[in-house]
Protein backbone atom coordinates (compact mmCIF):
# COMPACT_ATOMS: atom_id res chain seq x y z
CA UNK A 1 0.00 0.00 0.00
CA UNK A 2 1.89 3.06 -1.17
CA UNK A 3 -0.65 5.15 0.96
CA UNK A 4 -0.01 3.62 4.17
CA UNK A 5 2.22 5.18 6.98
CA UNK A 6 5.20 3.58 7.39
CA UNK A 7 4.89 4.73 10.97
CA UNK A 8 1.65 2.93 11.43
CA UNK A 9 1.46 0.21 14.37
CA UNK A 10 -1.35 -1.86 16.39
CA UNK A 11 0.43 -0.94 19.25
CA UNK A 12 -1.21 2.93 19.16
CA UNK A 13 -4.64 0.99 18.81
CA UNK A 14 -6.46 4.73 18.08
CA UNK A 15 -4.03 5.81 15.19
CA UNK A 16 -4.45 2.14 13.82
CA UNK A 17 -8.20 1.87 13.22
CA UNK A 18 -8.57 5.41 12.31
CA UNK A 19 -6.34 4.48 9.23
CA UNK A 20 -8.46 1.44 8.76
CA UNK A 21 -12.12 3.52 9.15
CA UNK A 22 -10.65 6.05 6.60
CA UNK A 23 -9.77 4.11 4.20
CA UNK A 24 -12.86 1.07 4.58
CA UNK A 25 -14.84 0.20 1.30
CA UNK A 26 -17.62 -1.56 2.90
CA UNK A 27 -18.40 -2.86 -0.23
CA UNK A 28 -14.98 -4.71 -1.04
CA UNK A 29 -13.18 -4.64 1.97
CA UNK A 30 -15.67 -7.07 4.54
CA UNK A 31 -14.74 -10.50 4.79
CA UNK A 32 -16.13 -12.86 7.02
CA UNK A 33 -14.89 -16.73 7.49
CA UNK A 34 -17.89 -18.83 8.83
CA UNK A 35 -17.88 -21.78 10.56
CA UNK A 36 -14.19 -21.55 11.47
CA UNK A 37 -11.83 -22.95 14.27
CA UNK A 38 -11.05 -20.84 17.33
CA UNK A 39 -8.53 -20.61 20.20
CA UNK A 40 -9.68 -21.87 23.29
CA UNK A 41 -8.98 -18.32 25.27
CA UNK A 42 -11.81 -16.98 22.15
CA UNK A 43 -15.27 -16.97 23.61
CA UNK A 44 -17.20 -14.99 21.17
CA UNK A 45 -18.60 -18.17 19.75
CA UNK A 46 -21.77 -20.07 20.73
CA UNK A 47 -19.55 -23.18 21.23
CA UNK A 48 -16.20 -24.12 22.34
CA UNK A 49 -13.50 -23.86 19.84
CA UNK A 50 -16.34 -22.59 17.02
CA UNK A 51 -16.53 -19.07 15.56
CA UNK A 52 -16.02 -16.59 12.53
CA UNK A 53 -13.66 -14.05 11.52
CA UNK A 54 -14.08 -10.93 10.06
CA UNK A 55 -10.96 -9.61 8.04
CA UNK A 56 -11.14 -6.12 6.83
CA UNK A 57 -9.23 -5.54 4.15
CA UNK A 58 -8.88 -1.87 3.54
CA UNK A 59 -5.62 0.06 2.11
CA UNK A 60 -5.59 2.92 -0.28
CA UNK A 61 -5.79 6.69 0.03
CA UNK A 62 -7.89 7.92 2.67
CA UNK A 63 -11.62 7.99 1.59
CA UNK A 64 -13.51 10.13 3.88
CA UNK A 65 -13.02 12.32 6.89
CA UNK A 66 -14.73 10.59 9.95
CA UNK A 67 -17.05 13.15 12.65
CA UNK A 68 -14.83 14.37 15.83
CA UNK A 69 -18.22 14.58 18.16
CA UNK A 70 -21.13 12.88 18.36
CA UNK A 71 -23.62 13.00 15.98
CA UNK A 72 -26.29 15.01 16.84
CA UNK A 73 -28.99 12.91 16.12
CA UNK A 74 -28.28 11.48 19.51
CA UNK A 75 -28.79 14.38 21.17
CA UNK A 76 -32.24 14.03 20.49
CA UNK A 77 -33.56 10.16 20.47
CA UNK A 78 -35.06 8.16 23.13
CA UNK A 79 -33.81 5.11 22.21
CA UNK A 80 -30.40 4.65 23.30
CA UNK A 81 -29.38 5.98 26.76
CA UNK A 82 -25.76 7.00 26.24
CA UNK A 83 -23.89 7.74 23.64
CA UNK A 84 -20.11 8.07 23.33
CA UNK A 85 -17.53 8.92 21.07
CA UNK A 86 -14.62 6.46 21.52
CA UNK A 87 -12.53 8.04 18.48
CA UNK A 88 -13.14 9.59 15.21
CA UNK A 89 -15.63 7.93 13.45
CA UNK A 90 -16.47 5.21 16.17
CA UNK A 91 -19.52 5.89 18.66
CA UNK A 92 -20.69 3.39 21.49
CA UNK A 93 -24.44 3.51 22.60
CA UNK A 94 -26.23 1.83 25.52
CA UNK A 95 -28.88 -0.79 24.25
CA UNK A 96 -29.80 -2.09 27.73
CA UNK A 97 -33.20 -1.56 27.01
CA UNK A 98 -33.79 -1.92 23.31
CA UNK A 99 -34.09 -5.34 21.51
CA UNK A 100 -31.67 -5.43 18.59
CA UNK A 101 -34.24 -4.87 15.40
CA UNK A 102 -35.44 -1.81 16.99
CA UNK A 103 -32.07 -0.56 17.07
CA UNK A 104 -31.17 -1.51 13.91
CA UNK A 105 -34.33 -0.13 12.33
CA UNK A 106 -33.97 3.33 13.79
CA UNK A 107 -30.51 3.51 12.60
CA UNK A 108 -31.59 2.31 9.05
CA UNK A 109 -33.92 5.37 9.30
CA UNK A 110 -31.71 8.03 10.51
CA UNK A 111 -29.24 6.66 8.45
CA UNK A 112 -28.06 10.23 6.55
CA UNK A 113 -28.02 11.67 10.12
CA UNK A 114 -24.60 8.86 10.93
CA UNK A 115 -22.68 10.65 8.08
CA UNK A 116 -18.76 10.32 9.37
CA UNK A 117 -19.33 7.68 11.49
CA UNK A 118 -17.55 4.37 10.54
CA UNK A 119 -18.55 2.15 13.33
CA UNK A 120 -21.14 1.49 15.96
CA UNK A 121 -20.96 -0.42 18.99
CA UNK A 122 -24.30 -1.20 21.01
CA UNK A 123 -23.31 -2.65 24.65
CA UNK A 124 -24.86 -2.75 27.67
CA UNK A 125 -25.02 -0.16 30.42
CA UNK A 126 -22.80 -1.23 32.81
CA UNK A 127 -19.82 -1.51 30.41
CA UNK A 128 -18.21 1.69 30.28
CA UNK A 129 -17.22 2.71 33.56
CA UNK A 130 -14.54 4.95 33.77
CA UNK A 131 -13.35 7.81 31.23
CA UNK A 132 -10.00 7.35 31.85
CA UNK A 133 -9.76 3.46 30.29
CA UNK A 134 -12.54 3.95 27.42
CA UNK A 135 -10.24 2.80 24.85
CA UNK A 136 -9.11 -0.43 26.72
CA UNK A 137 -12.89 -0.80 27.67
CA UNK A 138 -14.05 -0.31 23.83
CA UNK A 139 -11.19 -2.64 22.63
CA UNK A 140 -11.97 -5.00 25.11
CA UNK A 141 -15.97 -4.91 24.36
CA UNK A 142 -15.95 -4.86 20.80
CA UNK A 143 -13.78 -7.72 20.39
CA UNK A 144 -14.62 -10.05 22.59
CA UNK A 145 -17.86 -9.77 22.80
CA UNK A 146 -18.89 -9.83 19.09
CA UNK A 147 -18.79 -13.15 16.78
CA UNK A 148 -18.47 -11.73 13.14
CA UNK A 149 -20.90 -13.52 11.79
CA UNK A 150 -23.60 -13.11 14.12
CA UNK A 151 -23.47 -9.53 15.93
CA UNK A 152 -22.06 -7.58 12.82
CA UNK A 153 -24.40 -5.55 10.82
CA UNK A 154 -24.50 -2.54 8.26
CA UNK A 155 -26.79 0.17 6.98
CA UNK A 156 -28.79 -1.57 3.72
CA UNK A 157 -27.11 -4.79 3.86
CA UNK A 158 -27.10 -7.24 0.86
CA UNK A 159 -25.06 -10.29 -0.88
CA UNK A 160 -23.80 -9.37 -4.18
CA UNK A 161 -22.48 -12.76 -5.80
CA UNK A 162 -22.31 -13.92 -2.30
CA UNK A 163 -20.20 -11.32 -0.97
CA UNK A 164 -21.68 -9.34 1.57
CA UNK A 165 -21.58 -6.30 1.41
CA UNK A 166 -23.30 -3.06 3.38
CA UNK A 167 -23.18 0.59 3.77
CA UNK A 168 -21.56 3.17 6.79
CA UNK A 169 -21.89 2.36 9.52
CA UNK A 170 -21.00 -0.83 10.39
CA UNK A 171 -22.77 -2.26 13.84
CA UNK A 172 -20.93 -4.47 16.37
CA UNK A 173 -23.75 -5.77 18.75
CA UNK A 174 -21.70 -6.29 22.08
CA UNK A 175 -23.68 -6.68 24.52
CA UNK A 176 -23.57 -9.77 26.54
CA UNK A 177 -25.18 -12.56 24.76
CA UNK A 178 -26.26 -15.91 27.06
CA UNK A 179 -23.35 -17.92 26.18
CA UNK A 180 -20.96 -15.29 27.32
CA UNK A 181 -19.18 -16.34 30.93
CA UNK A 182 -19.93 -14.11 33.92
CA UNK A 183 -18.48 -10.73 34.18
CA UNK A 184 -15.37 -11.27 36.51
CA UNK A 185 -15.69 -8.05 38.71
CA UNK A 186 -13.48 -6.71 41.09
CA UNK A 187 -14.66 -5.68 44.30
CA UNK A 188 -13.34 -2.21 45.06
CA UNK A 189 -11.65 -2.84 48.04
CA UNK A 190 -9.46 -5.17 46.45
CA UNK A 191 -9.33 -3.05 43.78
CA UNK A 192 -7.59 -0.61 45.81
CA UNK A 193 -5.15 -2.15 47.68
CA UNK A 194 -3.94 -3.90 44.19
CA UNK A 195 -3.27 -0.08 42.90
CA UNK A 196 -1.67 0.54 46.38
CA UNK A 197 0.73 -2.54 45.92
CA UNK A 198 1.60 -1.99 42.45
CA UNK A 199 2.10 2.27 43.10
CA UNK A 200 4.86 1.33 45.74
CA UNK A 201 6.45 -1.81 43.96
CA UNK A 202 6.83 0.73 41.31
CA UNK A 203 8.28 3.32 43.57
CA UNK A 204 10.75 0.94 44.41
CA UNK A 205 11.48 -0.45 41.00
CA UNK A 206 10.86 -3.67 42.21
CA UNK A 207 10.69 -6.44 39.02
CA UNK A 208 7.34 -8.67 39.91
Amino acid sequence: DTHANAELSCKDPQVFLTHIWERIDPHRDLHFYTQTSMDTLDYSGESLNAGSKLVIAANGPKIRSLCTSVPDLFHTQNVFSTCTLIMPGVVMLCAETVDLASALQFLEQHQEQLKGLAQIVLYNNHMLADSATLMQDYLWITYTRTNPSHDIYGMSARFVNKHWTCELPIVYDARIKPHHAPLLEMPEPYRLKAQSILQNTDKQHIKI
